[in-house]
Parts: C-alpha cells; structure tokens; sequence
C-alpha cells in the first residue's frame, strides 16, 4: 500500500472513532455498557459510568453493565440535576359560594427537584445479564437529599434495585411555572413518560 495513503488514513481513522464517541465523551450511542461502580464527573480514558453513559445513550438507547460488577452498587453522590424538570399536575384553589377545593388544571412542566442521575429522552437501563443484577443507591442520605433517577420520558428497567432516594420539597427563590415548591415525589424513581 502507499506510504501517503497510509499517513491519510491513521490520522482520519482517529478521528471517525474518536467522532463517535468510541474512546471516553464524544457523540451519543445507542448502546453503552457500563465498566465501573465509581460516580465521578469526569472519567479516564477507559471507564465508563453510570453517569457518563446517561449523558451520552441516544434516546431510547440502551445501557447495560460489564459482567464483572455482578451484584455490586453504584453509590451515587454527586446530584447530576439540582431541578429535574418532569411533568406534573396542577391544581388551584377555588374560592366560591360553598367551601374551597382544589380544581385539577391539567399538566406542566415542573420543577421536581435533585436527582443524582437525570435523562430528558427515553432510555433503557438493562442488568438482565447480570444474575445479582445492579443496585443504584444515593449515597448522601437526608443530609444531601436527592433523588437516584428522574427521567423525562420513557424509563425500562431490567434486573435493577434503586435504594436509599431522598425526595423533599424544597422552597423556590424563582418561581417556576408558579410553582412554589419542588415536587417531592419519587424518592427512587420519578418518571414521566
């Protein structure tokens, strides 16, 4: 082969896999596997998290988990999203000629509050290769409540534990939508989709 067409086609292979996201960051995939129980916010070359792989699974991808963390706990301590938007109802008080009530006014984006892990697209988190499965717990307990996962969209899990969530209403500085507090609604798991 020519020694040219071999210096042209290193360098442009490098960059097609670095592209698609093959090596750490890059563009989203429809498939990742995670390789780590660590939580961190910026991964070596190599590892892939929890974290890292809902920030950049195309939606309605799927993630899985290497065959060695069998059973084992991702301990979630960093919250990935301070106001998890999701959709929820909303009510209004109504003053009228016999008691108050609350009139249902239909449904908007809310401020669900801190989530360690948040996803605005459908996503698919599989452990079914794992016979103990996965457990994804938060690790900051009532003292940093947050959370372990909201997902604004459609969630399948499979062969999956979630533990040790924190959900509390918190008071808003700014409204949102009007909205006084954050929801505190799925300690675990808050879903819209």
């Amino acid at each position: 082969m020519n020694r040219n067409l071999l210096n042209l086609i290193g360098p442009l292979f490098l960059l097609v896999t670095l592209y698609s996201g093959c090596w750490g960051g890059g563009a989203s995939q429809s498939e990742i596997v995670v390789n780590s129980l660590e939580d961190l916010s910026e991964s070596p070359q190599g590892t892939v998290t929890i974290r890292d792989a809902v920030e950049r699974i195309s939606p309605g991808g799927t993630i899985s988990f290497d065959v060695s963390l069998d059973g084992g706990t991702i301990h979630l301590d960093i919250v990935g999203e301070e106001h998890s938007t999701l959709r929820g109802d909303v009510f209004t008080l109504v003053f009228g000629d016999g008691p108050p009530y609350w009139r249902f006014e239909g449904y908007l984006e809310r401020d669900y509050g801190r989530s360690a892990l948040y996803a605005a697209k459908d996503l698919i988190i599989d452990a079914s290769s794992l016979p103990d499965g996965i457990t994804l717990k938060w690790a900051g307990g009532e003292a940093d409540p947050a959370r372990v996962l909201a997902v604004y969209g459609d969630l399948t899990m499979h062969n999956v534990n979630i533990s040790s969530g924190v959900a509390s209403a918190v008071f808003l500085t700014s409204t949102f939508n009007t909205q006084q507090y954050t929801l505190a609604r799925g300690a675990g798991v808050a879903v819209w989709g």
